[in-house]
């Protein structure tokens, strides 16, 4: 069964709001300590991250920027199809994420560019995060749910996805089965704090009833 975790803060009005509020960001703070924040391009109200620099050839650049329109749903019923040479595309094409990388670090995917990186990114050690933000498929349009269904097989390294969810961000942590829900006044705190909490739980997994941690490398 999934498990919510929930943090919602508003506006300090005493002493005791303005005390957990701070605990809870010098917490997130505490946990991103020493870790470099990558992202190939600037994402609203994240803190400042690294740029990560993409390796990829004319043809995946082409595929991502498909694969993009596609989750939006803006494509028409004859554009969606999606085969063995794009999978074959996404398999000669993908090289290993930028060498600064190291283990522990997170990593942000922001497009299906760079979500095509996450299994070499956890790999690498560091923390595959995937920015989710899908809009809902314009009348006519297709695309969604086969774009999704394509990057299922090529992102399986991703470790949790951060999305929207109403005033506040979602991270969802599939090998452990949590969403933990975290919404701050300030934007940027809630990030951190958003973050803080995948690197806490993103590589438990949960068999039989019991957490185990997820090792970091994915096994070959």
């Amino acid at each position: 069964m999934t498990s919510f975790v929930i943090e919602h803060f508003r506006p300090a009005t005493s002493v005791s709001d303005e005390r957990s509020l701070r605990f809870s960001r010098e917490r997130a703070a505490d946990e991103l300590a020493g870790r470099t924040v990558w992202c190939a391009a600037p994402l609203p109200g994240v803190p400042a991250a690294a740029r990560l620099e993409v390796p990829a050839d004319e043809p995946l650049r082409r595929l991502a920027e498909r694969l993009d329109v596609m989750l939006s749903g803006g494509l028409a019923r004859a554009a969606v199809d999606l085969g063995d040479a794009e999978r074959e595309i996404c398999a000669e094409s993908m090289r290993d994420p930028d060498p600064a990388v190291r283990r522990d670090d997170v990593v942000l995917l922001n497009d299906a560019l760079t979500a095509l990186l996450a299994q070499a990114v956890r790999e690498r050690g560091a923390h595959a995060v995937w920015c989710a933000s899908i809009a809902a498929p314009a009348p006519g349009r297709l695309g969604t749910h086969e774009a999704w269904q394509f990057l299922r097989s090529c992102t399986t390294g991703v470790d949790a996805y951060v999305t929207r969810w109403g005033s506040g961000l979602a991270a969802v942590m599939p090998s452990a089965d949590v969403v933990a829900v975290t919404a701050d006044p300030d934007r940027e705190s809630g990030w951190r704090r958003a973050l803080a909490d995948v690197i806490r739980g993103d590589r438990d997994e949960t068999v039989g009833g019991t957490r185990h941690p997820r090792p970091a490398v994915a096994a070959r």
